[in-house]
């Protein structure tokens, strides 16, 4: 009984010396991981316009806001498309939307807008839009 006793004993004397000499290699995977989310949340570019738009419907998200803030009836919008331009130092936004007019009838509007490389609205250029845009057609 005493020598198996004292075999346990060196057997699991054995096995922590075993364990204890392997290299962890988990502890080395948890750091590189973690040195990888770090690195991939530095690359994110806050000029890329698809951190802008919605990955939902591709609304662009100030847009959205600026055209709410001037609605009649603000809960009354619904995205239809958006479509970027690239334009000198900034971008420009086409956004096609439903809305309700003061007589609650449901039509479609079109906005162009000129936001900067950060996505802020910068001005209202739908007035310009033949000139800004050789494709642009009103439906």
């Amino acid at each position: 009984m005493k020598k198996l006793i004292f075999w346990c004993f060196v057997s699991l004397i054995f096995c922590g010396i075993i364990a204890y000499l392997i290299p962890n290699d988990t502890k080395d995977l948890n750091k590189e991981s973690k040195r990888a989310s770090k690195q991939s949340v530095q690359k994110r570019d806050p000029f890329d316009l698809k951190y802008q738009l919605s990955a939902w419907d591709g609304h662009h998200y100030e847009v959205v806001k600026y055209v709410k803030a001037r609605m009649h009836d603000p809960k009354s919008f619904e995205h239809v498309e958006t479509k970027p331009y690239s334009y000198r130092d900034g971008r420009l936004i086409l956004m096609k939307y439903r809305g309700t007019n003061l007589f609650n009838a449901v039509l479609t509007y079109h906005i162009l807008l000129k936001v900067n490389m950060k996505g802020e609205v910068l001005e209202d250029v739908t007035h310009l839009a033949k000139q800004l845009l050789p494709d642009y057609e009103r439906e």
